[in-house]
């Protein structure tokens, strides 16, 4: 299982003013991902809203929300996702200040599926 260690980090170094999204890559054909955490943070400026989702083309299923959230405040969902090919994950930030630093970590495993 050390080989199939998952640690995907979604930048965004200059947020537009509003909702800014930060989304992962596809799970590639053939795998399954076990994701253990996702933290987000605005290292920057206070924001509104937070909202982490899993993307499978135009459907999303929402995980986890919060809301009044602090700047340079890690905010996490440490609830297990399983994702299939195809899927995503996006954390949907709202209330965001232009300029700001925002960053995502996906931490988990992935495997091969027959």
């Amino acid at each position: 299982m050390k080989d199939n260690l998952l640690y995907e980090r979604v930048l965004n170094l200059n947020a537009s003013a509003g909702t800014n999204n930060l989304t992962t890559v596809k799970v590639k054909q053939g795998r399954i991902w076990h994701v253990r955490i996702v933290s987000v943070e605005n290292q920057t400026n206070n924001f509104t809203r937070l909202r982490i989702i899993i993307v499978d083309g135009n459907v999303t299923y929402s995980c986890f929300e919060d809301i009044s959230l602090l700047a340079g405040e890690l905010y996490f969902s440490d609830d297990e996702l399983f994702l299939r090919e195809g899927q995503q994950i996006q954390a949907q930030l709202q209330g965001c200040t232009a300029g700001d630093v925002l960053v995502m970590f996906v931490h988990g495993y992935w495997e091969d599926i027959e």
